[in-house]
């Protein structure tokens, strides 16, 4: 009897071994799925427990990473109804944005085309889905629950204190922004000029979580943030302006910070320049 290098060797190019039992078999041309191969149906089921029952990257939520993606979740994400896979996806502007979290859990980031009948335009977008069930009853436990958006949610209580500023980072990086608005205005002598201020501002399908947020950047900001619900529109925004109250934001926010959606952080970087 040929063993399995031999099998290869000798042009039996369709012999493969299990990845589960090991057992050597004759694999037809649509015998593998996603680069893994089985012998049976059993053992497609024993890998598919197998995948979502590995140890969850998110534990303790003592690390920036964790708490970082933690909130990039909250804003941008979604749990399935059975709870086994967590997934986001956003603009191909962001996408290696989103790698970075790809990386982090070890799945592989997805591009696609996706066409809008409502401005019929085609957009790129990059999705990542994190199959594990041990991070999905976590995530519930914490209120992230299916069909969120228009839900009561708020920040855990289980994230520490000094942990809470990368929260609130993720999720202004994933529902926030932060724009450069011209004011004009006249000196004492009449001349015009034109000055840069910025505006800071997070929306949410429901205000519970942006009263969260906006009662800490209060107290530790002094930042006046007004929540209200946008015109014709389901969403509620906190939002204030000025660059003094801005740069105070970043200075909480950005402290200590090494992972941040760039294109957001070049904006507060000119409040330096």
């Amino acid at each position: 009897m040929l063993l399995y290098k031999e099998k290869l060797s000798a042009g039996y190019r369709n012999y493969c071994k299990c990845d589960i039992c090991d057992i050597e078999f004759h694999r037809p041309a649509s015998g593998r799925l996603g680069g893994i191969q089985f012998c049976s149906y059993k053992c497609f089921l024993a890998s598919d427990r197998k995948r979502l029952c590995q140890p969850s990257v998110f534990q303790d939520f003592v690390t920036e990473e964790e708490c970082y993606w933690l909130g990039f979740l909250f804003a941008d994400g979604w749990i399935t109804k059975d709870l086994r896979s967590i997934c986001i996806s956003c603009s191909g502007k962001d996408k290696l944005h989103l790698q970075k979290f790809a990386n982090y859990v070890n799945k592989k980031l997805y591009s696609r085309k996706r066409y809008d009948k409502r401005t019929n335009k085609i957009y790129h977008e990059c999705s990542v889905n994190y199959s594990n069930t041990i991070s999905g009853r976590l995530f519930v436990s914490l209120g992230f629950v299916p069909c969120k958006t228009h839900k009561e949610t708020h920040i855990p209580d289980i994230l520490p204190l000094n942990m809470i500023s990368h929260f609130i980072r993720g999720y202004f990086d994933g529902d926030g922004c932060i724009r450069v608005k011209p004011i004009y205005w006249k000196t004492v002598k009449g001349e015009e000029r034109i000055s840069n201020q910025l505006s800071f501002g997070i929306a949410n399908g429901h205000p519970s979580i942006l009263d969260d947020i906006a009662t800490i950047l209060k107290t530790i900001c002094k930042a006046k943030l007004l929540t209200k619900k946008m015109l014709d529109s389901k969403c509620w925004t906190i939002s204030c302006c000025g660059n003094g109250v801005c740069k105070d934001i970043y200075n909480y926010l950005y402290r200590d910070a090494t992972i941040y959606l760039e294109r957001k952080y070049n904006i507060f970087l000119s409040l330096r320049r």
